[in-house]
């Protein structure tokens, strides 16, 4: 099942949310380097915060409730796997954690 604009909106800000709490600053990784475990939690939060801004306006376009917007919401889901990856290997949540973020409340 695919997500609505809506709904990836919110799990972004969530995980924005919760490193923000952790005291993790946003900053944009190098793309040249391997980056170390602090800098990788940083650039997680950037993608979160790039995120929640890009979504934010499509909603504000009316696309909340799409499940498909070209070139946005592939894109969306790209960097969603690569965030909850990385919150999953530093210890913000389990898999089944996420499983259950990933499923949209009625």
């Amino acid at each position: 099942m695919s997500m609505k604009v809506n709904h990836l909106y919110v799990l972004f800000r969530m995980y924005s949310n919760r490193l923000r709490g952790a005291g993790v600053q946003p900053r944009k990784g190098p793309t040249e380097r391997l980056m170390d475990l602090n800098m990788d939690r940083q650039h997680i939060r950037w993608m979160c915060d790039e995120m929640e801004g890009i979504l934010c306006q499509a909603i504000a376009d009316g696309y909340g409730d799409a499940v498909y917007v070209e070139g946005l919401t592939d894109k969306a889901n790209r960097w969603l796997g690569f965030v909850q990856h990385g919150l999953t290997i530093h210890g913000f949540h389990t898999i089944d954690e996420m499983k259950s973020h990933n499923t949209p409340t009625p």
